[in-house]
């Protein structure tokens, strides 16, 4: 690179950037998630890639933000699973 100065023109040498190492390969949030969960993960991995394809979302680039819409999704199925049997439950006793 050629600079001017005082003295003249000059050659100077740039430093050299090291890149950053890459860090080692990462477990995908989702794998993280899974083994979390304390879910059998055949189970609980079939039900959230259900709940990701559903909110057209790629499971490879799955972001925080996205994981807590599919985790509230998920919850919301598990609550409306376990209402809808206890009140078809109730019924039977009733008749």
């Amino acid at each position: 690179m050629l600079e001017f100065s005082k003295k003249g023109f000059g050659v100077t040498k740039r430093k050299k950037t090291r890149k950053a190492a890459r860090p080692k390969k990462r477990k995908r949030l989702l794998d993280q998630v899974i083994q979390l969960t304390g879910i059998p993960s055949q189970t609980i991995r079939r039900e959230l890639q259900a709940i990701i394809h559903r909110h057209n979302i790629s499971p490879e680039e799955l972001t925080l933000d996205q994981l807590r819409t599919v985790a509230a999704s998920y919850l919301r199925e598990i609550m409306g699973g376990l209402l809808e049997t206890t009140h078809l439950k109730r019924q039977d006793r009733t008749h």
